[in-house]
């Protein structure tokens, strides 16, 4: 059964099978826990340009609308 958590997952496939998919193809050696993501994310400087382009982005998404990152 697919976890809703990609952490939660990865930590059951250690458990279960000795290695995980972050660990296979990302080399990652141990899982990160959630608050450790979130204290790097928090780190993160969205710029200028982006937090003043926020209410358009909203408004987007409140419309429905998607947004496509390439």
């Amino acid at each position: 059964m697919q976890s809703p958590s990609f952490l939660a997952q990865q930590r059951q496939f250690e458990e279960g099978y000795g290695r995980s998919t972050a660990n296979s193809l990302f080399g990652i050696a141990k899982i990160p826990t959630g608050n450790h993501i979130r204290d790097m994310l928090d780190a993160v400087y969205l710029g200028d340009d982006l937090v003043s382009r926020q209410p358009l982005c909203l408004a987007v998404l409140d419309a429905g609308g998607h947004f496509l990152f390439v």
